[in-house]
């Protein structure tokens, strides 16, 4: 693919097994969000390391993590995760940036979040880690059960300017919100 591409995943090969590492601009559409599964035990069913990014319809289980905006080294601004449905992971969406060693907010972010089901996480149903301008609507999140101290909802940690809302968030073990 190349920029500004679109990649349609049939249903019908479904479920995927893999992980899958995004990096240019393109849109990933899956043909039913109720029957085009991603999941491969391990590592994390879509990586995005690029900007203007679109993932939607999709179910991605059984994971380490759904989905992953941004890393340690990379940076990824400007995307769209919606309308998927991500259970049985270990997080479900990470918005990440920066060295988790230096406290610190970036200039990265303006993600889109919204319409998307996240159940049953041991960790984290969405996380944010030093973005701003992200946009986080109208998802329901729920049972999202703890190993040690996790089990939240929502977690922003180190950002700024970021916009929750709308969104349906019950029975998680430790905090619907954390800021």
């Amino acid at each position: 693919a190349i920029n500004g591409d679109t990649v349609f995943v049939y249903a019908e090969s479904s479920p995927y097994n893999e992980s899958v590492i995004i990096d240019k601009s393109i849109t990933v559409k899956g043909e039913n969000k109720h029957t085009t599964i991603v999941g491969y035990k391990l590592g994390t069913g879509f990586s995005i390391e690029s900007d203007y990014v679109i993932i939607t319809g999709f179910t991605i289980r059984n994971i380490g993590c759904g989905i992953s905006i941004g890393g340690p080294s990379k940076t990824a601004s400007y995307n769209t995760v919606s309308d998927n449905i991500i259970l049985d992971t270990g997080s479900g969406i990470v918005i990440y940036y920066g060295d988790p060693y230096t406290p610190g907010f970036s200039n990265y972010g303006y993600n889109i979040i919204s319409d998307n089901t996240i159940i049953n996480t041991s960790y984290y149903a969405i996380r944010s880690r030093q973005g701003r301008n992200n946009i986080i609507t109208r998802n329901i999140i729920s049972e999202n059960h703890a190993e040690g101290n996790y089990g939240y909802g929502i977690v922003i940690l180190e950002g700024a300017f970021n916009k929750i809302s709308y969104n349906n968030i019950y029975n998680n073990d430790r905090f619907g919100i954390a800021l």
